[in-house]
């Protein structure tokens, strides 16, 4: 199994150089930036490392990514607390160096970009040409980036150096407001979760609910800030909400828990109105803080109530189905036995009916990713099936996944007669879970029955009763499905082999069946061994089976050999069809008539009186 998923990928490394000189080609078309025809063959061996180097799935991408996410976390809280609660004289030699190894850190993940590989979207192929990466980088997120490193604090400093004028500080302000732009830093957020989502592989519901809760705390936190920050740009003297507020607000501490405490307060839409609102550009920040506020909480609640309802949506219809049921019961009057064993079948049919959700997801797959995800579940158990095995492995793997997304699970109670003796079935049975009773043999887990299903209808009637014990778990394969699977001609080998098992099996069903049917003669008037050799010669050679003699018992064995390699020979040669069934079940049955008419020569040659 795993040599079938380890599979080689089908295309070539020249195949793939080749396709992504198509694409390299498509760019030189479709946009102004032109790359030489040297440059798109030739790259030097430092390019090709930094490409390797800076892989979106390389190790050391993947560290680099945590530690941005470690920093742009750090710039959603520091940055509007600095401008908020932090003055340039207050700000402490510590703090102002870590900024800068911050705003350097991201000045390094810049430059990562020029040589970090992207994916086309329209090709979805990956683009490793340095001069194509530039490019893209350069017309894409270069300028956003650019905005977020650019170093204001140096420029403060120098403004604060050079001037106290009014002037001076009017700019002072205004370059400490603009650095607020360092928050385009967490537009990077995006594109690294977009690099990891198909890795990481987080549920999606828990990480919507996670990504909500994370943007409350943000935008409380902000809102808190701008509201620190609005007394600032007062002028001086005039009453502001911190000269109003009858708390003491002379500790950093202080302010921010008193802006905190507004900013949730306007996001819940509380409004106590125990904090006063003083100036005009106060009103204004309050007015849009709260619609700001009321739209994001409003959209929020509403989008967490669905997901919280979608978190289990197998669990939620299990519930509701449980729920019809027990309203079905009651309205029949069911007896309260036969309600108690229903009940308990739903309750373990959960596993079922979430086989049956997960089915409905996996039909939005490709053909190819849902018979790999098939093989790799359900692959396991058809390895069980000795006939349907064996053959090249290209073919094998083929064959295993035509098979395995058209098994379907079922489950039956105990004491449930699954075959009974003497009827034919039409599915072949893999149990997964559970076990079951045939013919005084216990089936267990990776055991199966209903091998009938490679025979014909007629042939393919049950000698035993198949009774379930426990609550079985099983996956099953219809005839028709199997027959529509060999049809396709796409499995010459498996053809043969099933055809092989298909004429012993018939064998060993016919003279079983005729064992069965002479121990009944027998149960009922005692024969003698000459009576049942020729009770056994008439069944299979009829009425030419009276008077012969040991050299006319040679010539209708050679005979009956003789028809039955041609009956073979047209069943190999045939397409597999239902028809394909005649033809075996007449070769097994002159074979069957060749053995018993040599066995009957040689007993009658032993017997025979010398002369």
């Amino acid at each position: 199994m795993n040599q079938i998923l380890k599979a080689p990928k089908r295309y070539s490394a020249a195949d793939l150089r080749e396709n992504n000189h198509l694409i390299t080609a498509k760019y030189e078309e479709k946009k102004p930036y032109k790359v030489a025809a040297w440059q798109l063959n030739l790259m030097s061996h430092r390019a090709r490392k930094a490409m390797n180097f800076f892989h979106p799935n390389s190790s050391f991408r993947a560290v680099w990514d945590i530690i941005l996410i470690a920093l742009l976390v750090y710039t959603a809280i520091a940055v509007p607390a600095q401008i908020a609660f932090i003055s340039d004289e207050h700000m402490s030699d510590a703090l102002f160096a870590w900024d800068c190894v911050v705003d350097f850190s991201f000045l390094m993940d810049m430059s990562f970009n020029f040589y970090t590989p992207y994916i086309d979207k329209e090709t979805n192929q990956m683009i490793e040409h340095p001069g194509m990466i530039f490019h893209h980088y350069l017309h894409g997120w270069f300028g956003l980036d650019f905005l977020s490193v650019f170093p204001y604090n140096l420029v403060a400093m120098a403004i604060d150096r050079n001037g106290g004028n009014a002037v001076g500080v009017s700019s002072l302000k205004l370059v400490r407001l603009i650095r607020i732009l360092k928050l385009a830093r967490i537009f990077r957020a995006s594109r690294i979760l977009a690099r990891w989502n198909a890795v990481l592989g987080l549920p999606i519901a828990f990480t919507q609910l996670g990504k909500y809760v994370l943007i409350m705390i943000v935008l409380a936190h902000w809102m808190a800030c701008l509201w620190a920050t609005v007394p600032q740009l007062e002028p001086v003297g005039r009453s502001t909400w911190r000269t109003a507020y009858s708390a003491n607000l002379d500790q950093m501490a202080s302010q921010y828990i008193a802006s905190l405490y507004w900013s949730v307060m306007t996001i819940g839409t509380i409004g106590y109105g125990d904090m006063p609102v003083e100036s005009v550009a106060e009103k204004i920040v309050a007015i849009i803080c709260m619609t700001i506020g009321c739209g994001a909480y409003s959209f929020i609640v509403g989008s967490v109530c669905g997901l919280v309802s979608s978190l289990d949506e197998s669990t939620t219809e299990f519930n509701q189905q449980m729920d019809h049921l027990n309203v079905f019961m009651d309205r029949e009057s069911i007896p309260q036995s036969m309600t108690y064993r229903l009940r308990e079948f739903f309750l373990h049919s959960r596993d079922l009916l979430l086989h049956k959700h997960f089915s409905r997801v996996l039909g939005y797959l490709s053909p190819g990713l849902r018979g790999e995800l098939s093989v790799y579940t359900a692959g396991e158990w058809i390895q069980m099936v000795y006939f349907l095995l064996g053959g090249p492995p290209g073919e094998h793997a083929r064959f295993m996944t035509a098979i395995c997304t058209r098994m379907s699970a079922e489950l039956y109670p105990p004491q449930e007669l699954v075959v009974r003796s003497g009827e034919t079935t039409n599915k072949l049975y893999i149990i997964s879970k559970g076990l079951v009773a045939r013919n005084g043999n216990i089936l267990r887990k990776g055991n199966f029955f209903g091998e009938d299903v490679i025979l014909k209808h007629v042939e393919s009637s049950m000698i035993f009763d198949t009774r379930t014990l426990t609550y079985t778990d099983t996956y099953t394969l219809s005839r028709d499905d199997m027959h529509a699977i060999l049809a396709t001609g796409s499995f010459p080998h498996k053809l043969r082999s099933i055809r092989r098992a298909a004429m012993f099996m018939a064998l060993a069903r016919r003279m079983k069946s005729l064992y069965i049917q002479l121990e009944a003669i027998k149960a009922v008037g005692k024969l003698t061994r000459d009576e049942q050799c020729l009770w056994m010669r008439l069944r299979l050679m009829g009425e030419n089976a009276m008077g012969l003699h040991p050299h006319a018992h040679l010539a209708a064995a050679f005979a009956c050999t003789t028809r039955a390699l041609q009956h073979i020979s047209k069943a190999k040669s045939a397409d597999y069809r239902i028809t394909i069934d005649d033809q075996v079940f007449v070769a097994v049955s002159l074979l069957n008539t060749c053995c018993q008419i040599l066995d009957n020569t040689i007993r009658d040659r032993q017997f025979a009186k010398p002369e």
